[in-house]
């Protein structure tokens, strides 16, 4: 198994917040932005048009990345280090797991450091998305997860039954 984790650059970072702030987003999901980011003004940005709105979050994104950059790249060698320590322990745990040699698979896992507080994790899509705020073990949860998730769909294995054979849950509480 192998992650690599990387800056993907402004333009990469503007699209995937674009992903959640168009007129038919959630407010759960458009919220965040303007809660990390106070430069970007929320009503002013709502009263723009489509075009106009990303023209603003693209102009106002690119400032704070060129404020930010030095702090994705710091994350960027904090989240490679963290992976690098905690390889061979995730790799076995997955390896013992699902009965297969893990170290032959997952090798081209990306996590990339983003401005992006949504963080979208689609598991039909690669790469993971990781906000630059986080503490370097938690992108490494959740690649693990997901990789522990994508496993369980290759090899017919499903999340569910990982669970109920390696965790003993408590009974159930009627939920």
């Amino acid at each position: 198994m192998e992650l690599q984790v990387r800056n993907p650059g402004v333009d990469y970072m503007i699209e995937r917040v674009l992903d959640f702030q168009s007129e038919d987003t959630s407010d759960f999901w458009s919220a965040p932005l303007y809660h990390f980011y106070p430069q970007l003004d929320r009503a002013y940005a709502a009263a723009l048009p489509w075009q106009e709105r990303k023209a603003y979050f693209s102009q106002v994104l690119r400032q704070i990345y060129a404020e930010e950059e030095s702090i994705i790249e710091d994350k960027v060698k904090s989240y490679g280090a963290h992976w690098a320590s905690c390889k061979e322990q995730i790799t076995q745990a997955l390896s013992d797991a699902f009965a297969i040699d893990c170290n032959a698979i997952l090798n081209d896992m990306v996590c990339n450091v983003s401005l992006n507080p949504i963080e979208p994790r689609f598991c039909s899509r690669i790469p993971l998305i990781s906000f630059i705020r986080t503490a370097p073990m938690v992108p490494l949860g959740r690649r693990s997860m997901k990789s522990f998730i994508l496993c369980g769909f290759t090899f017919g294995i499903s999340y569910l039954q990982i669970l109920m054979k390696n965790m003993n849950p408590p009974p159930s509480s009627g939920f």
